[in-house]
């Protein structure tokens, strides 16, 4: 009897140290705008495993009402191993983004944006992953977006041309405390809309540690409006390619053009179903084509008719 109480508390013991060494390892952090029914259902998908674990989850909220907040004290009640913080004044999209990353003490940090759902394996699996290797960089996929072998790689131009177009995606990462320190040390002004995309691939021209997980392990959540979407020719011409541009010298220019060009490609944009979409909304006419007639030359896959013929198609019959 006295052994087996030994054995039970043993394993007890081992399960308290377990969870607190997985609160060390990991956290998650979410940056959030205005968006709290959205962020609700990114949270009911991970708290269950987040439980298993007692992982620290990082609310930094930007929103200009208490809604959000509500939303959080609510689900506190289930969980509370969340810290919630509302920026008053707003820090705005980019400065939130990496507020955010900086919230936690942990060894790695799991940066998720507000409509991103992770499937219910993910967590457990990065965390079994994370407890036997060490990578600064892990780059997780999402449904129907890329196609590679799950596997390291080592060479900072041939990540930037595979996985450079979509670094741009908040949720697919997760960044070792190695990987946030240099952000201190980074000049963010030169890439407007992308500070994750510029500190990943600033860090890889350091030290290319990187891995790739191709198991699908999150999707975004269909109900969500992207915050660009009003401004996409400026987001995913002017801010993308100077983002890219930026990047240290040790990326050549060829990669550099290639990752410009490759979100552009890979998700059509500025493909005819996109541009059809932005003209019924007024975002795109004629005076937007002027604005980017050599721009979209390069980044859509449509003839110069065409995308004249869109920008004065008559948007009620859209």
């Amino acid at each position: 009897m006295y052994l087996l109480i030994k054995i039970i508390y043993l394993k007890s013991l081992k399960n308290i140290f377990y969870s607190l060494e997985m609160k060390r390892s990991i956290s998650i952090v979410i940056p959030t705008f205005g968006r709290p029914e959205i962020l609700k259902d990114s949270l009911d998908c991970i708290l269950d495993s987040c439980k298993r674990y007692e992982i620290p989850i990082y609310i930094s909220d930007d929103s200009i009402d208490s809604d959000t907040e509500l939303i959080i004290q609510e689900i506190k009640l289930k969980y509370p191993f969340i810290s919630y913080k509302r920026n008053i004044p707003s820090l705005g999209h980019d400065n939130n983004l990496m507020h955010s990353l900086k919230l936690p003490n942990s060894d790695f940090v799991w940066l998720i944006g507000d409509s991103i759902l992770i499937n219910e394996n993910a967590i457990s699996n990065m965390i079994d992953f994370i407890s036997q290797n060490h990578y600064d960089i892990i780059l997780m996929n999402t449904e129907a977006r890329i196609d590679y072998p799950s596997k390291d790689y080592n060479n900072s131009n041939e990540i930037l041309a595979k996985f450079g177009w979509y670094s741009t995606l908040t949720g697919v990462a997760i960044y070792s405390k190695n990987v946030i320190a240099l952000a201190d040390k980074i000049n963010f002004d030169n890439c407007m809309n992308f500070p994750q995309f510029t500190l990943i691939y600033n860090y890889l021209s350091i030290n290319c540690s990187f891995y790739w997980v191709n198991e699908i392990c999150l999707k975004s959540n269909n109900k969500k409006k992207s915050y660009w979407v009003k401004h996409v020719f400026s987001t995913w011409i002017d801010d993308w390619e100077n983002a890219v541009i930026n990047l240290p010298e040790s990326y050549d220019q060829t990669h550099k053009k290639n990752a410009i060009i490759s979100h552009s490609k890979k998700t059509k944009i500025f493909g005819l179903k996109s541009l059809l979409n932005l003209r019924m909304q007024g975002i795109y006419n004629w005076k937007k084509f002027k604005e980017y007639e050599d721009s979209l030359s390069f980044h859509s896959d449509l003839r110069k008719a065409i995308l004249i013929n869109i920008a004065i198609f008559p948007r009620v019959i859209i």
